[in-house]
């Protein structure tokens, strides 16, 4: 069973068309797919304009490098945009689905509101089942350290995988692996959320408390 795995995982790395490949190469921006599934990206400054301006966001947000995004066209309009990120970052489940839900809903949204690529999407409104994104956590502390981290984070045709570092390891028996519909992805993400806001409000408040007294006691030692 391992074996069938593992030529699995080795198939899917030769088509381009899955994570396993590791870094995918070359920063910046390439649409034009070497897939042999996928249809050449159309040179469009728009499309590249949205999908740098995103990547640039998710650099400051989240610490996600943008490696390449690839677009598939149908009938001469974008069927499907894949978008791949690697990152230095350790993090656990929790952050992983945080960062793909904030990743997906963002550049859903920055391409729902541009009106001069929704003319050209073959499904209007563009919906998660039309984004592919791929997360490499490639540090050497999840590498060689401990595994157990998250390695790597998807969103591919409408679901979500999350896979453990160990999976990079050839003679490990078994790796810790997540699969579930984006749908339960998102709302997982965002029950977390509302969960840490009364958290986040009270250590907000407690840091206001802090400056304030801070600040008056400056205000009594220059007085006296």
């Amino acid at each position: 069973m391992r074996r069938i795995i593992l030529l699995f995982i080795t198939l899917l790395s030769l088509t381009g068309c899955c994570c396993f490949s590791g870094k995918w190469g070359g920063g910046g921006i390439t649409l034009t797919n070497p897939c042999p599934m996928c249809d050449p990206a159309q040179d469009d400054p728009e499309m590249s304009n949205i999908v740098i301006t995103f990547g640039e966001a998710m650099f400051h947000k989240h610490h996600l490098t943008l490696e390449k995004s690839l677009c598939k066209h149908v009938d001469g309009n974008v069927a499907k945009v894949s978008i791949y990120f690697s990152s230095q970052d350790i993090v656990e489940l929790c952050e992983a689905r945080d960062t793909l839900v904030d990743a997906t809903e963002e550049f859903l949204r920055m391409i729902n509101d541009n009106g001069y690529i929704t003319p050209a999407l073959y499904h209007r409104p563009f919906s998660f089942e039309e984004v592919n994104i791929y997360i490499v956590y490639e540090s050497y502390f999840v590498q060689y350290v401990d595994p157990t981290y998250i390695a790597y984070a998807i969103l591919e045709d409408g679901n979500a995988f999350y896979y453990s570092g160990e999976v990079n390891n050839i003679n490990a028996v078994a790796w810790d692996q997540r699969v579930e519909p984006y749908i339960k992805t998102r709302t997982f993400a965002y029950q977390r959320r509302a969960a840490q806001e009364p958290y986040i409000e009270a250590e907000r408040l407690k840091k206001e408390e802090e400056r304030k007294k801070k600040f008056y006691e400056e205000r009594l030692t220059d007085y006296y």
